[in-house]
């Protein structure tokens, strides 16, 4: 494919992928996914509640869509990482009001910088079009692909056949369209706390199962709340994090602390499993990928060695 075409296909799907991540599956995008048999196939038949009703769970309850959930340390949203992606935006002239670091809007951010490629080569600007094209390397190798691994294996976990599939077309799109770049080489999460000792609190073990940089996992409300049922144990309400403390607390509480950290642990083994996968069908992500690989095997093997202390939590 010619480099022009190659520009304007893939501004084509970054928008169209951003906008089913932003708005789901609507009667406006239904055309567009026509190009894309796979998606197409997985969307029908088309129901527009359902479509939203399955858009808002994936989305505003299974899995935050957003890189500074992903990778920022204080497992909050905002912060340092939205107000990157903001400067860079404003910087190219992409216009986003709020949610800068949605997956949608970064996607979004990608489609028009292959639009500005895409024009720069038809005004044969050689200069231009070299700019417009490093912008996309450094957005994709310092920006999306650090969090891309984890959010495909979180949307895999939470079992929505389309989003599933369009989440690992996404990651397939990014690979295909980044060059090897040594600045990925580097180490990006931070040290994780330890939490094997008899001195780690309740606290302590659920901010960190909770945290997707220092667990290598986004530990889903859905799952969480899957487990307790499986346990059949109170969780209460609350977000993530304080589900997740009743769970632990009443597990104590019923002597099943046992049982649910192993259970956990064999949540850490399957998403260590799915990056696994992910490296067999896209070695060129290794770079990105390994710190996560390293991380939620480091959790799986600390979730085990919990089961030796459970009897210090109540």
């Amino acid at each position: 494919m010619l480099p022009l075409d190659l520009a304007i296909a893939r501004r084509r799907a970054y928008y169209l992928f951003g906008r089913l991540y932003l708005d789901g599956i609507t009667a406006e995008l239904l055309p567009q996914l026509q190009a894309i048999p796979e998606l197409a196939e997985a969307a029908q038949p088309h129901d527009p509640d359902l479509a939203a009703a399955a858009h808002y769970q994936l989305t505003a309850v299974d899995v935050f869509p957003y890189e500074s959930i992903f990778l920022d340390p204080s497992g909050l949203l905002g912060g340092p990482l939205s107000d990157e992606a903001a400067d860079l935006y404003n910087s190219a002239g992409y216009e986003v009001l709020s949610d800068y670091d949605h997956l949608g809007h970064e996607l979004g951010f990608l489609a028009h910088l292959c639009g500005m490629e895409a024009a720069s080569r038809t005004r044969g600007s050689e200069e231009a079009t070299a700019l417009w094209a490093s912008r996309q390397q450094s957005f994709l190798a310092g920006h999306l692909l650090r969090w891309l691994p984890p959010l495909v294996v979180a949307v895999q976990q939470a079992g929505s056949p389309f989003y599933t599939l369009l989440a690992g077309l996404t990651l397939e799109l990014c690979v295909d369209h980044v060059q090897e770049d040594g600045r990925a080489t580097l180490i990006f999460l931070p040290q994780s706390p330890q939490i094997t000792g008899v001195d780690s609190s309740l606290k302590d073990i659920t901010h960190m199962l909770a945290t997707p940089p220092y667990s290598g996992l986004f530990l889903s409300h859905r799952a969480i709340s899957a487990l307790a049922r499986h346990h059949e144990l109170p969780r209460g309400f609350g977000d993530r994090v304080q589900i997740l403390t009743n769970l632990l607390r009443t597990a104590g509480q019923y002597d099943a602390a046992t049982a649910v950290f192993q259970d956990l642990a064999g949540i850490f083994n399957e998403a260590a499993i799915m990056y696994q996968e992910q490296h067999d069908g896209l070695p060129r992500l290794r770079p990105w990928l390994q710190p996560w690989q390293e991380r939620v095997i480091q959790t799986a093997d600390a979730l085990e060695a919990l089961t030796a202390v459970l009897s210090d939590f109540s």
